[in-house]
């Protein structure tokens, strides 16, 4: 399931929209809130700026690159952070 390119927009994702897929990709977001509630096997979230991010649970990985003035919301088996900036983790 990806969620990209989008600006100033409130995305809350239904279950049906992931059922069969493996990952999440949330990437080339700006000014959004993004409500992911249900649970997820990975998560990656590249280039993401002022927004906000609600991921209720991840089984697997979650990958974080890029992520600025941003707060993040979540549960998750394991973490990674890379080039990120004023942004605060919720975990």
């Amino acid at each position: 399931m990806s969620i990209k390119n989008l600006k100033d927009q409130e995305i809350i994702s239904q279950i049906s929209e992931y059922e069969g897929k493996e990952n999440l990709l949330i990437e080339n977001i700006e000014n959004c809130t993004i409500k992911i509630p249900f649970v997820v096997k990975s998560v990656y979230i590249k280039n993401i700026k002022n927004s906000k991010l609600y991921v209720s649970a991840v089984m697997g990985a979650t990958f974080i690159d890029s992520a600025e003035s941003t707060e993040i919301y979540l549960a998750s088996h394991q973490i990674r952070i890379h080039n990120s900036k004023s942004t605060n983790f919720y975990l």
